[in-house]
């Protein structure tokens, strides 16, 4: 990826021209990558910039990675919805559910939304460099101070990963990619479902769709909420390719 990134030549290209000749400042940015690498820096970040559906989406350390589940998600968004006139994308970080859901429902009003300032420049800016016209907001899911039109399909990523999982993970996500878009505490981990499913159920028109991405460990109290809140039909909790539960669809 960083070769061909620094290259400008397809990855075909660079298998085919095995003797291709790279000028002294292509040397120096490999030398820098392998630098970066070294300190479990995400290559994405080193880039600046990854793939989400087809889309180039360009990433720094404000915003999480979008991640190959998430594409699971999204594609299962665009085989069961049709047609659907407005959507929304909470906690939109890099907007890559946003726009890729804007790529494929042309015709579609999307708006993103996050607390995050620095996580929304990003999102207008993949929105320009990818020219899908997509809005995106300031707002924090929690404690709310914007009205929503009624929608035909609510997504969200929220925050999911708790406190206690931290030592399960890698160092190139704990050290890298932001804690406020990855984490929840112990003792409180559907916060920001109880918040989402509250704020949207009643920006949901009769028939909407609601797919939330989700932490494997909470799949039936997610699926539980949803039902209390009336989002019963097709309600259904996915496995993503690895068989984890990865996220929950429904209709109102």
């Amino acid at each position: 990826m960083g070769l061909t990134h620094y290259l400008n030549i397809e990855r075909v290209v660079f298998y085919a021209e095995p003797n291709k000749q790279i000028s002294e400042s292509e040397i120096l940015k490999f030398r820098y990558l392998a630098r970066e690498l070294l300190k479990n820096k995400p290559i994405q970040y080193i880039l600046g910039e990854t793939e989400f559906m087809g889309l180039k989406i360009r990433v720094n350390q404000h915003v999480l990675i979008p991640r190959p589940e998430t594409e699971e998600m999204v594609s299962d968004i665009n085989s069961k919805v049709e047609n659907p006139e407005v959507i929304i994308d909470f906690c939109t970080g890099s907007g890559g559910i946003a726009l890729a859901l804007k790529n494929h429902f042309k015709n579609a009003t999307v708006t993103g939304v996050d607390l995050n300032v620095e996580a929304l420049k990003i999102a207008e800016a993949n929105a320009k460099f990818n020219q899908l016209l997509v809005g995106f907001k300031k707002d924090n899911v929690l404690k709310p101070e914007l009205s929503y039109p009624l929608a035909d399909l609510i997504v969200a990523n929220p925050p999911y990963v708790t406190e206690v999982e931290k030592s399960q993970m890698q160092a190139n996500v704990l050290d890298y990619e932001p804690a406020l878009a990855l984490f929840v505490p112990d003792n409180d981990p559907l916060k920001f479902y109880k918040a989402i499913i509250r704020l949207n159920v009643d920006n949901l028109k009769p028939k909407g769709w609601f797919f939330l991405e989700i932490n494997e460990k909470f799949g039936e109290e997610v699926l539980s909420l949803m039902r209390e809140s009336g989002i019963v039909k097709n309600l259904a909790l996915n496995h993503d390719l690895n068989g984890k539960p990865r996220w929950i669809c429904g209709q109102k």
